[in-house]
């Protein structure tokens, strides 16, 4: 600022912490409140346009995030008046005037999820999958609404570098942030260094315009370094500048696609950032949903369920059987042709069933081993755990956690309840055999076969 401290220079926060405190706002919005947000949000966005916004204060610290500067100068290159509008102040090394031959090449639209209309995010309301997209939808244009209203309120666009307040409008301040998300690089890429740098990143002309194929990509980025550079024409002998080369490391037919690899990410990340997904993508992670009511004990198995273990029950062997008779077993089932069906456990939308099932003991126990408790607690009114499932077959481990005491007997439940309540009356409860206190649990084979049964039910579901 000046020396009256009357202009104030309001200094950038980080987007990527700005959207998190954001996304930690909407932590427990189900997918209908998160849609009626990204509207409002856009509403007040659009408002403020159209009046003008508050009149008029200066820009407050950490306010504008790192990437509001960079979407400006996009629309004003872009849409900016004359052919070719100039970049204000000196540009160093001998830049350009102007970007805009480069930046109008950009696609007029960019079909990721915070370009998508009502009706396309209505669609992801319905299911988890959808729910952890329109989050992150939610949390992006909360970001984006008050990035534009702090502009707007500040004076910023009705200077004449943006037309006096008419060059920029909610529909192309969506498109900068699509074309930042979508075709930046990180500065890494580019030998850019520091924190600030690094998310703001860099746009490579030419290269931004590669699609991205895995196992068919034929460039390898790599950034050189002092000496790297092949030409000779420097005569003061310092240190090159780091220059980066895109190789073509295939042979590519002429007239055929040059693909890219845009590393390793999941269809959601994709479809966030670059507004697609691939089938049989091997990186692919899904967010799917748990609730008490999705693992119920003692109810029927679901008429449309066709239970692939149906025509081959397990039966108890000799040994199992020997080995459970005094620890799984809440009933004298010694008959070794008994099998699991009446430990089964699948969902049910019986209110008394589930309350049963899931009893005072069975619910502090899960507290105890998920160690999420403020997250549990909301299991109890209806809400549903979020946890990522992998295509390679790893799952989240909470999910496992919650099975496994889902799939508990009652009896069970209550010797673990028993165990964990004898170590808090008494610190010198200790197992005689280690000299510690036992109240881990174990899993009979019968526990075993249940719980698998029940992950084969639940992600068959």
């Amino acid at each position: 600022g000046d020396d009256d401290g009357e202009e104030v220079v309001p200094p950038f926060v980080s987007t990527a912490l700005a959207i998190r405190q954001q996304s930690e706002t909407i932590a427990m919005c189900h997918g209908v409140q998160l849609l009626e947000i990204v509207l409002s949000e856009r509403h007040k966005a659009e408002k403020a346009l159209r009046t003008g916004g508050i009149k008029k204060e200066a820009l407050k610290r950490g306010v504008l995030t790192t990437r509001a500067m960079q979407m400006l100068f996009l629309i004003q290159q872009r849409f900016g008046a004359g052919e070719n509008p100039a970049v204000g102040g000196e540009m160093r090394d001998g830049g350009p005037e102007s970007f805009a031959p480069y930046i109008r090449t950009f696609p007029s639209s960019v079909c990721l999820p915070i370009c998508w209309t009502r009706n396309e995010l209505a669609v992801l309301t319905g299911c988890i999958s959808g729910l952890t997209v329109l989050q992150e939808v939610a949390a992006h244009t909360l970001q984006l609404s008050e990035d534009l209203r702090a502009l707007i309120d500040g004076g910023i666009l009705e200077d004449d570098l943006f037309g006096g307040g008419t060059l920029v409008t909610w529909d192309r301040w969506v498109w900068a942030c699509s074309c930042i998300m979508s075709r930046t690089f990180p500065a890494s890429c580019y030998g850019g260094e520091g924190d600030v740098a690094e998310e703001v990143g860099v746009m490579i002309p030419f290269l931004d315009m590669l699609n991205h194929e895995r196992e068919n990509r034929n460039i390898t980025w790599e950034v050189g370094g002092s000496g790297d550079n092949d030409d000779d024409d420097d005569d003061d002998g310092g240190d090159d500048e780091v220059v980066p080369h895109a190789i073509v490391d295939k042979k590519v037919r002429k007239g055929n696609q040059v693909y890219t690899d845009y590393g390793v990410k999941s269809n959601q990340s994709m479809i966030l950032t670059y507004g697609f997904a691939m089938m049989s993508n091997n990186f692919d992670k899904l967010a799917i949903g748990w609730g008490l009511m999705d693992a119920v004990g003692g109810v029927p198995k679901p008429e449309n369920y066709c239970d692939p273990e149906g025509k081959k029950e397990e039966k108890l062997n000799d040994d199992e059987e020997k080995g459970e008779t005094n620890e799984a077993m809440e009933t004298d089932d010694k008959d070794e042709n008994i099998d699991d069906t009446p430990f089964l456990v699948y969902e049910s939308s019986d209110v008394s069933a589930v309350n049963s099932w899931w009893s005072h003991d069975r619910f502090t126990l899960l507290k105890k081993e998920a160690l999420l408790e403020k997250i549990i607690d909301q299991l109890r009114v209806g809400k549903k755990l979020s946890a990522r499932a992998g295509n390679d077959g790893v799952y989240d481990p909470i999910l496992l956690t919650v099975a496994v005491i889902a799939t508990m007997p009652p009896k069970r439940v209550a010797d673990a309840m028993a165990k964990h309540n004898n170590k808090t009356e008494s610190s010198n409860n200790h197992d005689e055999e280690n000299g510690v206190a036992d109240t881990s649990i174990t899993l009979s084979p019968r526990h075993q076969r249940v719980l698998r049964r029940f992950l084969l039910f639940y992600f068959t579901r």
